[in-house]
C-alpha cells in the first residue's frame, strides 16, 4: 500500500508543477507527508490520520524527537523487530532480518487491527 500511496501523491506533485504556482499564496511546495500536507483517509469508513498524529504518539512511546519520528514513518526507512533498530539502507540489512517498512508497521498495521477487531 505503501507504494501506491507514494505514486498517487508523486502523481499529483507531477501534475501540479506542470501547472506552476500562479498564486504565490497557495504556493505550498510540493505534497509530502513528513510536511504534514498530506492526510489519508477512509472516507466509505469515515475516518483519517496523517503522519503527524502517528510521529506524535511514537515519538512519546519511544522518546525521540516528534520531527525524527515523523521523517521515519515516510520514505525507505524500514525497522527490524528483531535487531529492535531503525534500517534507512535495506540493501545494507542482513537477509531474512524481517524488515518492515516502517510506514506499513507502525501506521497500517494498527489501523489493519483495529478494523479487524471491528468486524468481528
Amino acid at each position: 500500500m505503501y507504494q501506491t500511496f507514494a505514486s498517487h501523491i508523486e502523481a499529483l506533485n507531477v501534475l501540479t508543477s506542470s501547472y506552476g504556482h500562479h498564486d504565490v499564496a497557495l504556493d505550498l511546495g510540493p505534497l509530502d507527508p513528513t510536511k504534514g500536507n498530506v492526510a489519508f483517509f477512509a472516507g466509505k469508513h469515515g475516518w483519517g490520520f496523517s503522519l503527524t498524529k502517528f510521529a506524535r504518539m511514537y515519538a512519546k512511546k519511544f522518546g525521540v524527537d516528534m520531527a525524527l519520528m515523523t521523517r521515519r514513518l515516510w520514505g525507505g526507512v524500514f525497522f527490524s523487530a528483531s535487531e529492535k533498530k531503525w534500517v534507512d539502507d535495506v540493501e545494507t540489512a542482513v537477509p531474512g532480518d524481517g524488515l518492515e517498512r516502517a510506514f506499513c508497521l507502525f501506521c497500517l498495521t494498527p489501523i489493519a487491527r483495529l478494523a479487524k477487531c471491528c468486524e468481528e
